[in-house]
């Protein structure tokens, strides 16, 4: 009697994450066509070490400094229509209230929680702008917002009031400098002002930082960025999601999304830099392009792009950095009209 043939085993199934063979021969045929050249691979190299910032570790045990200044704030409060609020709006004639409510009060209490945030965290911090900025999200305590506040712009205007209180604390500070509010906008959101301010040079000097560090540490600016935690204002993912609403409203409650979403997109960001080796070096040659270019698209736009290109495989996570690059240039020009 015959031996039986053994039944071929059935091929696995590729999970949704993982990277076909044929996938990495494709990529591998790209880069011998041109842009994973040698001489190109060393161009990029040289940019990337004159465009990186160094990593300071002077300035983030200065940032720790900061954010226990922040979290050992008192407790207070602040009126929309009292003197503090008046004195800011007479300060910083940038900034407005919004809402139906002049009679708000913030009952202020220290961040329940701080993040170091952006292109510092991700690595692609741009060393050549005239001011490269580092940010940190401050969340805004649950028990300094109210169930209604998702109604006609209370939010932003209770934002903004918890932003005058970190501004009383910090401006107070020896430890911080240049403090100043409604300098600049979140994605030139005029609903999301920052605060901006530098480490003082006493601050870089009492935790030992060398004369070469303090005058690398005196370039950075730290923009404070308020959040909420994503469960504060359940109201506005319902709203958010719901269809025929006009445009104008459209855009209000896709702000207040977006502003319960920036811890839950930092941990995205920082989750594809861990998985894609070369996300933080594709990153900072296109925050380099586009400041050559002087585009009009913001280095968090450029974040989102190419993250969204690595998570929806577009881009595989082992791709090359020139094909990252070349790939979220090629996707900008697609969806923003943008000659790469």
């Amino acid at each position: 009697m015959a031996d039986r043939a053994e039944p071929v085993a059935k091929r696995p199934r590729m999970s949704r994450g993982e990277v076909s063979a044929m996938e990495v021969l494709k990529i591998r045929e790209k880069e011998s066509e041109g842009f994973g050249s040698g001489m190109l691979s060393i161009q990029i190299d040289s940019v990337l070490e004159s465009a990186r910032a160094p990593k300071l570790k002077a300035f983030e045990s200065g940032l720790k400094v900061l954010n226990e200044e922040m979290e050992e704030s008192k407790t207070r409060s602040i009126k929309r229509d009292g003197k503090i609020a008046k004195r800011m709006l007479a300060k910083f004639p940038n900034l407005r209230f919004r809402s139906d409510r002049s009679n708000m009060v913030l009952n202020y209490k220290p961040p329940s929680g701080t993040i170091l945030a952006g292109s510092y965290l991700l690595g692609a911090l741009l060393w050549s702008t005239e001011t490269p900025s580092v940010d940190i999200c401050v969340i805004i305590p649950k028990e300094c917002t109210e169930r209604t506040d998702y109604k006609n712009y209370r939010y932003f205007d209770r934002r903004l009031l918890y932003l005058f209180g970190l501004f009383s604390v910090l401006s107070k500070s020896f430890r911080c400098t240049n403090v100043e509010l409604g300098r600049e906008f979140l994605g030139g959101d005029r609903l999301k002002p920052l605060l901006t301010l530098q480490l003082s040079s006493s601050t870089l000097q009492a935790i030992g930082a060398s004369e070469a560090d303090r005058k690398a540490c005196s370039r950075l600016r730290i923009r404070i960025i308020p959040g909420i935690e994503n469960d504060a204002l359940r109201e506005v993912s319902k709203r958010a999601s719901l269809p025929g609403t006009k445009s104008s409203e459209e855009l209000y409650w896709n702000s207040l999304a977006s502003e319960m979403q920036i811890v839950a997109m930092l941990q995205l960001l920082n989750e594809v830099k861990t998985k894609a080796a070369g996300f933080s070096d594709a990153l900072l040659l296109l925050k380099r392009w586009r400041e050559r270019r002087n585009l009009p698209i913001t280095p968090f736009m450029l974040s989102a792009c190419l993250a969204k290109l690595i998570l929806d495989r577009v881009v595989p996570p082992m791709a090359s950095v020139q094909h990252m690059f070349l790939a979220c240039l090629q996707y900008l020009s697609t969806w923003y009209g943008l000659a790469s």
